[in-house]
């Protein structure tokens, strides 16, 4: 006895979708720039009054300090009795419909701490009048202060070390993984506000190094930094839905069955996603411009034409004598801390983070020039 079964027959699917899209994004951008600037301002000696001859008539620049801060207007009151008028006092209140805004104050200079116009408290081979031990050497006189510019460049170079360190130990997998901290506690990025959650590195201490020759050259190494805080928030909702009909049927004559089968389903999809995000930048740097620092250092006879070397000439001809006491080069390290040590406002608006240091380089006094 045999007893076999089997099955043939047509098989047909058929797919039909359609899909809309609809998406958009708005964006707001601001900025906003902070420039300090401070000239420096002067004049020049009068003909009957040159301070020091060998040197002539100079440029006595105004030694002055720059200051930004933050003001208010205020109105004044009086006070007054009722019956006679009298006077009784006066009072000074902050005007509630102006809100503060910024001011800036020149104010002078200590000439025995940074003095304009005298480098390291000499004026050519002469001591300047507020520095009267100029001669003798001292590594803290006028712009001359090399040990606290050095000590000051160190320190904000260890700054730096550490906030490289900080992130060599920053294990972002255990962070991610959520290992570092238990859920919940201070740390954990699953919270809510995150950015509170990640390290603040914020870097302010600049110290650029300068070098400026008399005979037109100039060599920087500046430094800029850049603070970028990014924050994103952002929801889904996704939703699939499928319904229709469907039909079968079995069918057996004689032993032989016929089956039909009938599937009708229509479906849909809707996804939804919104985000937005914020994002603030603050970028810090010191400029500073030698444009119009004067770099003629030639000595020059009562008509004003340069003299020249008694010395056999050159391939190129005669050379112009340099003026003696006059700097041929000079580097310095402007910058600024978050706090400084010493109250010395400089030119630009900030503290003065290396004071400045200088190759004392002073030519000596001419001995053989023709004129």
């Amino acid at each position: 006895m045999a007893d076999a079964s089997g099955a043939f027959g047509i098989k047909a699917k058929f797919e039909n979708s359609l899909g809309w899209l609809s998406g958009g994004s708005t964006s707001l951008g601001l900025t906003t720039n902070l420039s300090s600037q401070q000239q420096l301002q002067g004049f020049v000696e009068p003909p009957d009054e040159v301070a020091f001859a060998e040197v002539g008539r100079r440029f006595i620049p105004e030694n002055m300090g720059f200051a930004l801060v933050q003001s208010q207007t205020a109105d004044v009151f009086a006070l007054r009795l009722k019956h006679n008028s009298a006077l009784v006092s006066y009072q000074m209140r902050a005007n509630p419909d102006i809100p503060p805004d910024r001011n800036i104050i020149n104010f002078p200079l200590n000439p025995r701490y940074t003095k304009q116009g005298s480098l390291d408290g000499k004026v050519g081979f002469s001591p300047d009048p507020d520095y009267p031990n100029a001669l003798t050497f001292s590594n803290d006189i006028s712009f001359y202060k090399p040990v606290e510019a050095f000590a000051l460049k160190q320190r904000i170079q260890r700054e730096e070390e550490r906030v490289r360190a900080y992130y060599d130990q920053y294990d972002a997998g255990a962070v991610g993984r959520r290992q570092n901290v238990l859920f919940g506690q201070q740390g954990d990025l699953a919270n809510e506000d995150v950015l509170t959650n990640l390290p603040r590195l914020e870097k302010r201490n600049l110290a650029n190094t300068y070098v400026w020759t008399a005979d037109g050259g100039l060599f920087s190494e500046t430094q800029e930094t850049m603070d970028v805080l990014q924050e994103s928030y952002g929801g889904s909702y996704a939703f699939k839905g499928v319904g229709g009909i469907f039909a079968d049927l079995n069918v057996a004559i004689s032993g032989v069955g016929v089956k039909l089968g009938f599937e009708a389903l229509f479906g849909g999809r809707l996804n939804v996603q919104a985000n937005k995000s914020i994002q603030s930048e603050n970028a810090f740097s010191v400029e500073v411009s030698v444009d119009k620092v004067e770099r003629d250092v030639f000595l020059r006879d009562a008509a004003g034409m340069c003299c020249l070397t008694a010395a056999p000439p050159s391939p190129q001809g005669p050379a112009p004598t340099r003026q003696g006491g006059c700097l041929p080069i000079y580097d310095f390290l402007p910058g600024a801390p978050a706090r400084p040590l010493r109250p010395f406002l400089w030119p630009g608006g900030r503290p003065n983070l290396a004071g400045a240091k200088h190759r004392r380089q002073r030519p000596g006094p001419a001995r053989s020039a023709r004129c």
